[in-house]
């Protein structure tokens, strides 16, 4: 018995240790030391293996160190041992969305229920209605944030949709019709709501042309976009969106966007780019890149999209797992 007792006592110590880790992992994580926090939660680990929390945490920290796919790994160990675990999916969900598995993302973002402590617009069957755009703009007006899975969702749904457009437009209007052509927003989303509220929402008797720059230098480019691409979904051929010089990587590094997605979502919504794991790729070997799919897991494309550059000379792989590391030599 008195064996049974030190065995027991032994175990809660054990016990008692991780979670000692964990917290102070917890507080490197909170100071934004997160290779001190991925080793602090991997010795909690090393203690105790079945607690579901652990492996969660590290997720969320290789998240930010861009180690995407053992934050996929992680937040998998973590679901395996808890599946009710509901961090586990969200987790899960932003390295699917971080490594461009955008579909297996929306999937565990539709396990989760949107929280009760949400209060705010919802799609109707994975939709959007009138009703969402009237509910989503008050949202936005209150200065309040849509729901990550309900981005994500109108974020795919609008991608779909505008990779089939042709490049060139041509747009009838009848005689007598009304047309609006508004210039650019630069994420002003109260001057947003002022035209529509001069010249009427959107609708099939109310058409508009956006002409580019949506986002950058306003405060509200993730608002102004949301709305934008929601009415694009509700009204396809009545609500036209004209690509800027705005609507672009480098131009939104400059400018604001970015940092404002970043700010209000998180990293993993914003893209990466870089160079080739082989030195023989030409300018015509991209040019014939099918660039109207998702991005595959290999190949230019996928390393055109996520490879970084690196200190150094030479390759290596990527912490993303995906895409290569490449030094300057390589550049």
């Amino acid at each position: 018995m008195k064996y049974l007792e030190n065995v027991q006592h032994e175990t809660d110590e054990v016990l008692k240790q991780a979670e000692e880790f964990r917290n102070v992992g917890n507080e490197c994580f909170n100071n934004k030391e997160y290779e001190c926090a991925i080793e602090l939660f991997t010795a909690a680990i090393r203690l105790n293996g079945q607690n579901a929390t652990y492996y969660g945490n590290r997720s969320v920290a290789y998240l930010q160190t861009n180690s995407y796919q053992r934050a996929l790994e992680d937040a998998t160990k973590s679901l395996e041992l808890d599946p009710s675990y509901t961090k586990g999916y969200y987790r899960r969900a932003t390295a699917y969305m971080s490594l461009g598995n955008f579909r297996l993302a929306l999937k565990d973002y539709e396990i989760v229920k949107i929280g009760d402590n949400y209060v705010g617009p919802q799609l109707e069957e994975g939709k959007v209605t009138e009703n969402f755009m009237y509910q989503l703009m008050e949202h936005y007006k209150a200065q309040k944030k849509l729901h990550t899975a309900i981005a994500y969702k109108i974020l795919l749904d609008v991608k779909k949709q505008l990779m089939k457009l042709p490049s060139l437009i041509d747009i009838s209007i009848p005689n007598e019709a009304k047309f609006t052509v508004c210039g650019d927003i630069h994420g002003q989303f109260y001057d947003l709501m002022n035209i529509f509220e001069l010249n009427g929402f959107p609708s099939t008797t109310n058409p508009y042309l956006f002409n580019g720059d949506f986002v950058d230098r306003g405060s509200f480019s993730v608002e102004c976009i949301f709305v934008l691409f929601g009415f694009k979904l509700l009204y396809p051929n009545h609500f036209f969106l004209v690509r800027g010089n705005h609507e672009s990587v480098t131009m939104n590094q400059m400018y604001g966007f970015q940092a404002e997605v970043k700010a209000k979502y998180t990293t993993q919504m914003v893209l990466h780019g870089g160079l080739f794991s082989s030195d023989n790729v030409t300018l015509d070997d991209i040019r014939n890149i099918d660039r109207n799919r998702q991005p595959p897991d290999s190949g230019i494309m996928c390393e055109l999209l996520w490879s970084d550059p690196m200190p150094g000379k030479g390759r290596s792989p990527s912490k993303r797992g995906i895409g290569i590391q490449f030094g300057s030599d390589v550049t």
